[in-house]
């Protein structure tokens, strides 16, 4: 009887992510950082339009406007947790949202996001951004 041991080397790659600004779906999202195990051309896109499935969840959380810096992961451990914002009664509500947030993407991103009116959500963005990593 032979064995026959085969060993096949892997190579896995992160792909980086980093964004300005990017809009899809109406949500607005400011200084995207990501690290993510696959993507490719279309994956800031991919990141905001999952992000962008529970828009209504996270205007709603901050009708008059308001911007939120994030930090999220997908994966076997999904989280989400807002690390500063214009709006800190808000802050649970925005979290609770992220966390049902689900993506065929695994990794770790930061941005900040606009939600609710477009006009002081934008302007409530400014000091969040000043503090964002670039």
């Amino acid at each position: 009887m032979y064995v026959l041991a085969l060993l096949i080397g892997v190579s896995v790659a992160e792909v980086q992510v980093s964004v300005s600004e990017l809009t899809v779906d109406g949500l607005q999202v400011r200084s995207l950082q990501c690290t993510l195990d696959k993507g490719g051309f279309l994956a800031a896109a991919t990141v905001v339009g999952a992000l962008a499935q529970q828009n209504g969840a996270l205007d709603a959380c901050a009708p008059e406007g308001a911007a939120f810096s994030v930090k999220w992961t997908w994966g076997a451990a999904a989280d989400a947790a807002v690390t500063a914002s214009s709006r800190p009664d808000a802050n649970v509500c925005i979290q609770a949202a992220l966390k049902t947030t689900t993506s065929s993407l695994n990794g770790q991103c930061t941005a900040v996001i606009l939600v609710g009116e477009e006009v002081a959500a934008a302007a409530a963005a400014g000091p969040l951004l000043q503090t964002a990593t670039p």
